[in-house]
């Protein structure tokens, strides 16, 4: 007769193997994500890391600091690497600003093994000679660098999984970051509204076609010709004279726009939608008539009912502000040319007028709460922030 009792059964060897062997399949897979996952993270940052260097080059050579060109030439070779340099011309006669190395693991697959090439940013355009790409390899991950001959740099994993601003390419849902002129933006949702969460830095209209940059001396005559359409860098730490690097380096300043350029010369809309201007398809300059039927009414209406905001709508508005907005102190540059206000103010242009030389927009001093409508002259270069419609 059988004594069996389930809760004494011993475990057979055969079962004993079995379980091991699971444990062993399933442990070697575990093994094998987690490696991926951790190569997936490094070609990530090295992609990201790639494309700041390529935007600091770019910026350089756009202002033409010291009178060169810069550019990045990258290298597969025994160990891959890539140079920033400066030249007057060509990469023959560089002067080598900084060498690295990628990390161990991650290749070039563009440019092929034993190949070199250089990416070489055009002066005041920032664009370059003839588009180029730089790929980034690493077991099953990839990603792949675009330079497009205007100057635009966008990076993709899969080819059509990139989500553009103007509803182009993966669906578009408020909340996603999305690419405008090769530049991703962050999105947010404040009540029923969809904005930018960084401050617009293109330096092209939606067309493709470029947006003049403005004479950056301090005292510059042709800044404040009410009839021109100029961008200009935001001003730098000392308020001295621009800083095209932060406009998109990790402090997101943005470039500032005068309001005939943020309009892309439309005319002036009080309430309701505001005019595309220099923003996406489908995005708008938000108008401003100071009642909540306007896109800045509306915003700071429904900010100004939040717990914790009300009376303090502008400092919810600002980095690290409940409204997640994140609004920095990009500070703006005058009618006369001069820098002012880095650190201390931010001013974001409406698409509303005042009157036929001045437009309204808000604006916030790093010690107050409220955020101030204001008044100013078209010629000032001011922050600016798309609305979608």
């Amino acid at each position: 007769m059988n004594n069996f009792n389930g809760k004494n059964r011993a475990f057979s060897l055969i079962e004993i193997l079995i379980v091991s062997a699971i444990i062993v399949i399933l442990g070697s897979m575990g093994v094998g994500f987690y490696a991926n996952y951790s190569k997936s993270v490094e070609i990530n940052s090295l992609d990201q890391t790639i494309i700041f260097d390529l935007k600091q080059a770019q910026s350089k050579s756009m202002i033409g600091e010291g009178g060169l060109k810069y550019g990045i030439h990258f290298v597969n070779g025994t160990k891959d690497y890539y140079e920033i340099f400066s030249t007057p011309d060509t990469y023959l006669n560089k002067t080598v600003i900084s060498t690295n190395y990628l990390t161990n693991g991650v290749t070039f697959s563009d440019p092929s093994e034993g190949i070199s090439k250089d990416i070489i940013f055009n002066k005041i355009s920032g664009g370059v000679s003839v588009a180029s790409s730089v790929s980034l390899a690493s077991q099953s991950n990839t990603k792949t660098i675009y330079v497009s001959s205007i100057g635009s740099i966008t990076d993709v994993v899969n080819a059509g999984a990139s989500t553009y601003c103007d509803g182009s390419g993966s669906t578009f849902t408020c909340g996603d970051s999305c690419i405008y002129n090769g530049d991703t933006y962050p999105t947010v949702l404040i009540g029923t509204q969809c904005w930018f969460a960084e401050n617009l830095r293109t330096t092209l209209y939606s067309n493709g076609s470029s947006i003049a940059k403005g004479d950056s001396s301090a005292n510059s005559i042709s800044w404040s010709n009410n009839s021109t359409l100029y961008y200009s860098c935001p001003p730098n730490i000392s308020n001295t004279g621009e800083d095209c690097a932060s406009a998109s380096d990790s402090n997101k300043l943005g470039l500032l726009y005068q309001w005939n350029t943020t309009v892309n010369g439309s005319s002036s809309v009080s309430t309701g939608v505001g005019p595309q201007g220099i923003c996406p398809t489908g995005w708008q300059i938000p108008t401003d008539d100071n009642t909540v039927a306007s896109g800045f009414g509306k915003l700071y209406n429904y900010v100004d009912s939040l717990p914790g905001c009300t009376g303090n709508t502008g400092s919810c508005l600002k980095i690290g502000g409940l409204a997640n907005f994140n609004a920095p102190f990009a500070g703006s540059r005058l009618s006369n040319g001069s820098y002012v206000n880095r650190g201390t103010w931010f001013n974001f242009w409406s698409s509303s007028e005042s009157n036929s030389t001045t437009s309204w927009n808000r604006r916030l001093y790093y010690t107050n709460s409220p955020l101030d409508r204001n008044n100013d002259l078209k010629p000032i270069g001011f922050s600016v922030r798309c609305l979608h419609n």
